[in-house]
């Protein structure tokens, strides 16, 4: 079921009697679900976001890139403060320091 991780982090908020500082780190996959689970992590201001370097393509010059709809989540989480991660093995990450200037643009362009 698409929206299971989202219950699961209902059920543990509710168990944590929705502690204000309680916030979710979420994982992107290469395949997103649908939009209207897409706003149900929106609405809980999902403070990190870790993007796995797996889940990138390459653009015609060789540089990383995401998919249109990953950049709009990226941009929407960072909309509301998350931060981003990139996860890969550290052999990678002069690669993606492009992307990670990117994300800081993006972030002081708010």
């Amino acid at each position: 079921e698409a929206d299971s991780a989202w219950l699961l982090w209902e059920e543990f908020r509710t168990l944590c009697n929705h502690h204000a500082k309680l916030t979710p780190a979420l994982q992107m996959t290469a395949d997103l679900p649908c939009e209207a689970i897409l706003e149900r992590w929106k609405a809980e201001q999902v403070k990190c976001l870790i993007i796995p370097t797996s889940i990138f393509t390459c653009d015609l010059h060789g540089r990383p890139l995401l998919s249109p709809r990953h950049q709009q989540f990226v941009q929407q989480c960072l909309f509301y403060k998350a931060q981003v991660m990139l996860a890969g093995p550290a052999e990678e990450a002069a690669r993606y320091q492009a992307y990670r200037g990117h994300i800081e643009d993006i972030k002081a362009a708010m």
